[in-house]
């Protein structure tokens, strides 16, 4: 009897063991709630999978997969940042213990790893519907227990490797567990994806797009989110995994000591940007065998695709069509000259709690434009832009070309380009805009005509070189009537002028050239902004005149539009507007500045027009 109860008390000792997971060692690992203590979970850290067990009956997992939809149609290719979900699908080889439980008694132990921290899924029954899940809920699949799908949502400020881990004492319904603590070979990177842009030059200032030719020089910039280790090497255990994708095939590149020359990197290598441990020079040459193939950077342990660059190349003999994107292009020859005209087409990005205008950086092709030259043995040849808004001058040898953009509703613009500089105005000054397009060579930026009532403002008044009127719709539905940003101005005159008059229309676009105006006397070569107007001698002197009015004479009606919490260049712009508009589109009655604000009426007199 003693023995019976001896083996009784064994037997309920190991089926505990067996349901709470007992021998999994002593690690803390963390549920979506609590901590709950498990044992040291001794696991490699890249564990391939399983492969089947010498005994057939011994469970194992078959497979493990990443999706981004709970029907498990669109593999997770690349980086998942904060919000996406994913869907993890885990299929074993034999029907699995299924208990549904949010605590340890959860079988099978399925866990997502992010680093080296483990966090256990909650299961849930079958009839869980999978666009239902919570975070950190797994099911079966199907009707039976040998496929599992389980869900993570990114959260925010969330960075690392996420891998699907297995624990070693799930169970199949016979009983046996699984032949060994499983941890998926592959991870999904979380967190923003590094930043990656492209350039023709080693000092970083000539942006790369469009039409490459074999031989040249592509340098890659690759900027992460943190700090990444460091592996100087020539093998793959090179830190970080930098690769350039050249059509169907992959080079990683081999990283160099932060010390090296950038100018002294060979094709295929890369090296940490100046002092920092979270930004990357990389290098690249163009050969032969790469003729007309898709070149782009990824960075990490996935195909984190950067900004894509699409490169067409050409040979010396070639004078064909080929598909570029989603159209067709011509590619020059050798002794061609040939370049894209293109418009500003601004978006906004979230940036400290606000919408930000980008204004220069992104552009539209203009198709149908005249492109003429205006100087030299072959002035007055003339070609159209085709539909990507590329130009080809045929058989032009020479270094730089003079030329005149015309199209109807834009206004013309004269610059001169060159075959390796940047595009510049008559004057040949280059435009220092922040990531101009027309850094790089051969591409030309213009803009929307501007309204004729507008026309005396920009011949009597200073403002930024190469300003550029573009007419954005919709701009009332995020409740700005335009903006200024990076010598471009922004406004929405139709619905602007639908809803409050054409005179306010005109008075927004004056607004947004006195932000223009600003801009030049703090940074005459647009490399700034208009910040720093107020400690101008012209912005010292508006302040005061603005203190005398509201003391003389109170604020004035759009004073009250615009709180004292208001930056004063904005107090500025208004002044500017109402002021030029006198005697164009409004009378004085219409405004009575003169009255209403006499001290500001008297520094618009002195300030505003040109010396």
């Amino acid at each position: 009897m003693k023995y019976f109860k001896a083996a009784a008390i064994l037997m309920v000792l190991l089926i505990t063991a067996a349901f709470i997971g007992c021998g999994e060692t002593e690690e803390t690992v963390e549920t979506n709630e609590n901590p709950v203590t498990m044992g040291s979970l001794k696991w490699q850290e890249e564990v391939p999978a399983a492969p089947q067990a010498p005994d057939a009956t011994v469970p194992y997992v078959k497979s493990v997969e990443y999706f981004s939809d709970w029907k498990l149609t669109k593999p997770l290719i690349g980086r998942a940042t904060h919000g996406i979900t994913i869907y993890t699908k885990v299929v074993f080889s034999k029907p699995m213990r299924h208990f549904v439980a949010d605590d340890k008694s959860v079988r099978p132990i399925l866990y997502y790893k992010i680093d080296k921290k483990l966090v256990r899924y909650r299961m849930a029954a079958h009839g869980a519907r999978g666009e239902d899940f919570a975070s950190g809920d797994a099911k079966p699949l199907h009707g039976g227990t040998d496929d599992y799908i389980c869900k993570y949502v990114v959260p925010a400020d969330v960075t690392g490797a996420f891998t699907l881990a297995v624990g070693k004492f799930s169970l199949d319904i016979s009983g046996k567990k699984l032949a060994a603590f499983y941890t998926h070979s592959r991870s999904v990177l979380l967190g923003k994806p590094p930043k990656i842009s492209y350039y023709r030059d080693s000092n970083l200032t000539i942006p790369l797009t469009g039409l490459v030719e074999v031989g040249s020089t592509i340098y890659g910039k690759v900027v992460f989110s943190g700090k990444v280790p460091i592996v100087v090497g020539d093998t793959p255990d090179a830190r970080p995994l930098i690769f350039f994708h050249v059509g169907p095939k992959n080079l990683q590149c081999r990283i160099k000591p932060r010390r090296m020359r950038i100018e002294n990197l060979q094709s295929g290598e890369a090296k940490p940007y100046k002092n920092t441990n979270n930004s990357f020079i990389c290098k690249y040459v163009v050969r032969t065998t790469d003729l007309k193939k898709t070149v782009f950077i990824y960075a990490g342990k996935e195909a984190v695709v950067g900004d894509s660059l699409i490169v067409v190349f050409f040979t010396p003999t070639s004078d064909e069509s080929v598909e570029h994107g989603k159209g067709t292009v011509v590619i020059p020859g050798p002794r061609d000259f040939a370049g894209l005209v293109c418009v500003p087409s601004p978006k906004t990005e979230f940036h400290y709690g606000k919408d930000i205008w980008l204004g220069r950086k992104y552009t539209q092709p203009v198709p149908d434009a005249s492109v003429t030259i205006m100087s030299g043995p072959r002035r007055g040849e003339r070609v159209q832009t085709n539909r990507h808004g590329q130009y080809i001058f045929r058989n032009f040898r020479e270094d730089e070309m003079h030329l005149l953009v015309e199209k109807e509703f834009f206004e013309p613009k004269e610059v001169f380009v060159y075959r390796s500089h940047p595009t510049t105005l008559p004057d040949r000054k280059v435009m220092n805009f922040y990531e101009d397009p027309q850094k790089n060579p051969g591409t030309i930026l213009i803009g929307q005509a501007w309204p004729e009532e507008i026309r005396p403002i920009l011949q009597h008044t200073s403002v930024i070189s190469d300003l550029l009127y573009v007419e954005l719709p919709s701009l009332l539905s995020k409740n700005r009537r335009g903006f200024y940003v990076s010598g471009v101005i922004g406004v929405d005159s139709n619905n602007v002028g639908a809803a409050f008059g054409v005179n306010i229309a005109l008075n927004t676009i004056a607004h947004e050239i006195a932000h223009a105006h600003q801009h030049v006397l703090v940074s005459p070569d647009g490399s700034g902004g208009s910040k720093g107007w107020s400690d101008t001698l012209e912005g010292r002197a508006y302040i005061q005149a603005q203190k005398k009015d509201w003391k003389e004479v109170g604020k004035s009606y759009y004073d009250i539009h615009l709180p004292d919490y208001v930056p004063i260049r904005e107090n500025m712009a208004e002044t500017f507007a109402y002021w030029w508009s006198m005697g164009r589109w409004a009378g004085k009655s219409d405004y009575q500045l003169e009255t209403t604000a006499p001290n500001r009426f008297k520094w618009a007199e002195m300030w505003l027009k040109k010396r």
